[in-house]
């Protein structure tokens, strides 16, 4: 009301005149004018996607830590500290580490936990996913290395306190290897998180090794502090499978799901086989394999991605490397559907589109993923995924842009914490003082 009464005040005030058709027009434009400020001014504000830098890896070993090149995502305990995992640069001899974040005031800052080496016979090297225990105790795996025959192949491992407080900020924890993977018959090349159950079992998927050096899925249990592997499965590289990646989930019923980088269909190109998704069952024999989906390099897509995600109703989902009508892959669904599982595809992603590490969920049924690289400016993008309509709309979170202050190339899932924030890593970006391309970044996406 106030708005119509001033701009009739305003019309006649300037000695409109109905007949004066340039004094129309130009009263016209005002009243647009008007009217759009007014609309600005008392319109609630659009709520968008906040994205900041938590910390910029700098491969410095001057800085006590030396950590570089960010793997596998991240996680965080139950105070808001933030664990992951990083790749090394080389310098020094160094090949990967374990690391801390911890919120001080505005900063973040960084704690190396433990620092592997190249040929490390004892620790290991290139840790892969980690994963915070409730009591604060950190749980991995190494890729290579160990006390297996050169150059070793993988261990598991336990990092901890001090049990007393430590002398400096920098002290670091203690480290155990739990567990040495020998190779072949045994497992070789745990690179995944690992999964818990409630019995304080864990399991895992390792992508070599095993009777038929295909990889396997294993557990891992301890007794009387001693820990012990019993393989689950061991992959063929046939129909079954081979080279499970992204680790394993479970369900209620103590089932365990995973995928297959190659295996499945022997005419698919590539490696035989473009892959499978199967579950695992336990019996009173032992561990059996379904096959519930194998990828044909079609319009379903080729080669996944990562591992799998379960929503609140036991659907599962995926991403695929390739496939799908633009051929740079897809994301998948299989549902429980009369005693078996039913596929379908929820989005086909564009060209140059290289999907990475697995999704994530939240409680709505939403789904997040990453894309390494490609996207808006090339160097990668988060993205959203939303039921809609009995369809799913697609939703770029966060670009990449094209200066790598901000960090280029995410990998690893994502994580999202209680508020709805969404963490990661990237590869590449960040700090280039030390690292041609970047050291790597951890951000934050809030909504």
């Amino acid at each position: 009301m106030h708005s119509k009464t001033s701009f009739h005040n305003l019309l006649f005030g300037m000695g409109w005149n109905p007949g004066n058709i340039a004094m129309t027009l130009l009263l016209t434009l005002l009243f647009l004018i008007f009217l759009l400020l007014f609309l600005t001014l008392t319109a609630e504000p659009v709520q968008g996607q906040s994205y900041q830098v938590l910390y910029a890896f700098n491969g410095n070993p001057g800085n006590g830590a030396g950590p570089a090149f960010p793997s596998n995502g991240v996680t965080m305990d139950r105070l808001g500290n933030i664990y992951g995992a990083t790749q090394g640069n080389g310098t020094l001899g160094q090949f990967g580490s374990v690391y801390k974040l911890s919120h001080s005031g505005s900063q973040w800052l960084l704690t190396a936990l433990h620092i592997f080496y190249d040929w490390d016979t004892q620790y290991g090297e290139s840790p892969g996913g980690i994963t915070v225990a409730q009591n604060g105790s950190v749980y991995g795996v190494a890729a290579e290395g160990g006390s297996g025959s050169p150059p070793g192949n993988g261990t598991f491992f336990n990092i901890r306190p001090q049990p007393e407080a430590p002398r400096t900020a920098v002290s670091p924890w203690l480290t155990t290897v739990l567990y040495a993977f020998q190779g072949q018959p045994d497992s070789s090349g745990p690179n995944w998180v690992l999964t818990f159950d409630g019995a304080s079992n864990i399991y895992g998927a390792a992508g070599g090794g095993g009777l038929y050096g295909a990889g396997t899925v294993y557990e891992l249990t301890e007794s009387n502090g001693q820990w012990a592997e019993n393989i689950l499965y061991n992959f063929t590289g046939g129909s079954d499978g081979g080279g499970p990646g992204g680790g394993v989930i479970l369900d209620n019923a103590g089932n365990l799901y995973g995928t297959t980088g190659s295996g499945g269909n022997p005419t698919c190109q590539g490696p035989p086989g473009c892959g499978v998704v199967f579950e695992l069952t336990p019996s009173g024999s032992g561990w059996t394999e379904t096959v519930l989906y194998t990828f044909q390099d079609g319009d379903d897509g080729a080669y996944p991605s990562g591992g799998l995600v379960f929503d609140h109703a036991g659907n599962l989902y995926g991403m695929t490397k390739q496939g799908g009508t633009a051929g740079w892959g897809t994301v998948y669904e299989l549902s429980p559907s009369d005693g078996g599982w039913s596929f379908n595809v929820l989005y086909n992603f564009p060209a140059v589109s290289v999907p990475s590490a697995s999704l994530i969920t939240d409680s709505a049924g939403d789904l997040y993923g990453v894309i390494g690289f490609g996207g808006l400016y090339g160097n990668g993008t988060i993205f959203e995924l939303t039921p809609s309509d009995g369809g799913w709309t697609y939703r770029d979170l966060y670009d990449f842009p094209a200066n790598g202050g901000y960090g280029t190339n995410p990998n690893g899932p994502l994580y999202m914490d209680t508020h709805g924030n969404l963490y990661g890593t990237t590869q590449a970006g960040g700090d280039y003082q030390v690292c041609e391309s970047g050291c790597g970044v951890v951000f934050e996406i809030t909504p």
